[in-house]
């Protein structure tokens, strides 16, 4: 007996695939490459991750560097300075211990004595710290003061 002959059309889809060779749904070696990839990517993105958090931290010690480096300006600025001769100093070296970063502020004073402007006080200001990343950073100013 002869089988009976059924259109393309008609036949089911696991008869078509038999017939063409092809399996539906995954087999392991689709599911381990999804995984690898998804590994990939995954391990991308933590490192994109890392990166940021690191990024926000340095900033955020520079930010609180900048803040110490104000603040000791305007002490420096509140000195009496009335004419030539050494100034009264503001302490030198001072640190502060903030979010777990010790920040060491240092001043260093220099009279002018000589040039179109004298009598003025040079100050320079550095605020060091040990950074996130593992050196040592720091943020500087520099202000000149007239006698008053």
């Amino acid at each position: 007996m002869v089988a009976p002959v059924v259109p393309r059309w008609a036949r089911s889809s696991r008869a078509r695939a038999v017939e063409h060779g092809t399996d539906d749904g995954f087999g392991l070696v689709e599911v381990l490459v999804s995984m690898a990839l998804l590994a990939v990517v995954l391990v991308a993105v933590g490192a994109g991750m890392l990166y940021a958090l690191r990024a926000a931290t340095v900033s955020r010690e520079r930010s609180v560097a900048t803040g110490l480096l104000g603040a000791a300006e305007a002490s420096v600025q509140a000195l009496p300075y009335a004419s030539a001769g050494p100034p009264p100093s503001a302490p030198s070296p001072t640190q502060a211990v903030l979010g777990g970063v010790t920040y060491t502020t240092r001043t260093s004073e220099t009279l002018v004595t000589s040039g179109p402007e004298t009598n003025l006080l040079d100050v320079t200001v550095v605020v060091s710290w040990t950074g996130a990343a593992g050196g040592t950073e720091s943020v500087s100013g520099e202000l000149q003061i007239a006698p008053r």
